[in-house]
């Protein structure tokens, strides 16, 4: 199990380029450092690596999921929480 599903919120964390898949001859559009997307698919591949599927993207895009980091609601509430000057 990967601990991702569908619907859950991912905030990319990779920085530099995305490979193309396969041979493709456009490049992906490529998910942003510091963006927040929604999980559309997840895919375990044969050697274990999960992959994830990401609104807005096309269907045979799919990401490493170590790019991303899952975002929970309470993350979400300490987060603005820090914004708003709240003490921890």
């Amino acid at each position: 199990m990967s601990g991702w599903q569908v619907g859950d919120l991912a905030l990319c964390i990779k920085q530099g380029q995305w490979r193309e898949r396969h041979d493709r001859k456009r490049p992906l559009k490529s998910p942003q450092p510091g963006c927040r997307y929604v999980v559309s698919e997840v895919v375990i591949g044969t050697d274990g690596v999960v992959f994830l599927g990401l609104e807005g993207f096309h269907p045979f895009e799919i990401f490493v999921a170590k790019r991303f980091v899952k975002i929970t609601p309470d993350a979400e509430l300490i987060a603005e929480e820090r914004k708003a000057g709240v003490p921890a």
